[in-house]
């Protein structure tokens, strides 16, 4: 038996053919078949999410339709880097139309008379082939990392550590640091009170309220269309300007946007919403760490603990790391410090010191901190976290380095 298991995807609204593939990869160990019984291209947006979690992805299309070659193009834009798209076709297919068909990104088109035949060792060969073709480094884990900012009440400073943990993380170099070595995302998922667009006054738009309000699941063009560039060279994604009710959004929203996010940037930063609500799952499952801003008052502290028990039982494996905001990290640690350590059962090892001037002035003029006051000790403390987090969790452009 295959110490690892190999996840397929079929996307078919043929019975037939979803009964002939169960047959066939039941008799066979290593393999774990899911299908989805519609068409390709009435998936739209939902096939790229759901197409960036499967090792193997099988597609029923229809060589004579047009709009079959470009959901095909849209999918294999929207795959995990060394997973396989297999077209399905009739066995009469003209060759022409299976060209057309690996044109669009299919890594093999194969007729329907072939899935009752040797298909698990097709697929094996398949990802042999394909996995010696990729470079080493796209082997490896290429996502960026998600790191979602959460906090224990209002007024702890969680967006201002989102949008200033983000700016630092773009680890600049060069003349004056203005030159990006990575890149970086920020998604505002703070609907209703997010203020990300204002800290980094940045134009707002209304395109997590669409997407809300019509259902839709985004894909890479329209995530594209809802990014707007900071003056810092930050990737935002702002909370709706309108009112959006808090269950308006779904989960696997969330999740084709966070995989296009972290597709294409080696650092997501996600701040979260004040309120728990059901579509956090996905934030919570991708994150490779939570920032979870507090202070030291009692309330505060009680809170976080609430906070910290409901994210482990969601996502027992989290990686959750205190941030003390608005205190100076103190010589000796106090007696409320210490009962407050246990109370968490977590060290504080960051701390955000209560820094008036420069916190008023990126307010007041929408700027990061580091724009303003790069040596000021507030800005000390987001870079020693940001370049802890930077050496724990290196993003992509860093592992390609080395």
């Amino acid at each position: 038996m295959k110490n690892d298991i190999t996840t397929i995807l079929l996307i078919s609204n043929s019975t037939d053919v979803a009964e002939k593939m169960g047959k066939t990869f039941a008799q066979e160990d290593g393999f774990r078949l899911t299908c989805r019984a519609e068409t390709l291209r009435a998936m739209n947006g939902t096939a790229v999410s759901l197409t960036s979690r499967f090792d193997v992805v099988f597609v029923d299309t229809e060589a004579s339709e047009e709009a079959d070659f470009a959901a095909v193009k849209r999918v294999s834009d929207g795959r995990a880097t060394n997973s396989l798209i297999i077209a399905l076709t009739s066995d009469d297919m003209p060759v022409a139309r299976g060209r057309k068909l690996t044109q669009a990104g299919a890594d093999d088109v194969i007729p329907m008379g072939c899935i009752e035949t040797d298909l698990p060792e097709l697929v094996e060969n398949w990802r042999l082939r394909r996995a010696a073709q990729l470079p080493a480094i796209w082997t490896n884990n290429t996502q960026g990392k998600i790191l979602a900012v959460a906090g224990s009440r209002g007024g702890v400073g969680k967006s201002t550590l989102a949008v200033n943990l983000a700016d630092a993380l773009q680890n600049k170099k060069g003349f004056r640091h203005k030159e990006a070595t990575t890149s970086v995302a920020v998604l505002d998922l703070d609907l209703q009170f997010g203020s990300v667009a204002a800290l980094l006054d940045v134009a707002e738009n209304d395109g997590i309220y669409r997407m809300a309000i019509d259902g839709t699941i985004p894909d890479r063009d329209y995530v594209q269309s809802c990014l707007v560039k900071s003056g810092s060279g930050l990737n935002v994604m702002p909370a709706p300007t309108r009112f959006t009710p808090l269950d308006a959004l779904q989960a696997e929203q969330i999740s084709a946007i966070l995989d296009q996010l972290s597709r294409h940037h080696d650092y997501v930063v996600v701040d979260m919403p004040s309120a728990l609500v059901g579509w956090m799952e996905p934030v919570l499952s991708r994150a490779s760490r939570m920032f979870l801003a507090t202070d030291v008052t009692v309330p505060a502290i009680r809170t976080c603990r609430k906070l910290i028990d409901f994210y482990v039982s969601e996502q027992p494996n989290i990686d959750i790391e205190i941030v003390v905001t608005m205190e100076r990290k103190p010589m000796f640690m106090s007696q409320h410090h210490r009962e407050a350590i246990k109370l968490l059962e977590r060290d504080f090892h960051h701390w955000l010191p209560l820094d008036v001037k420069p916190a008023r002035e990126t307010l007041d003029r929408g700027k990061t901190v580091f724009d303003l006051a790069p040596r000021s000790p507030l800005a000390k403390a987001i870079r020693s976290l940001a370049m802890d987090t930077i050496r724990d969790l290196p993003g992509r452009s860093m592992t390609a380095a080395h």
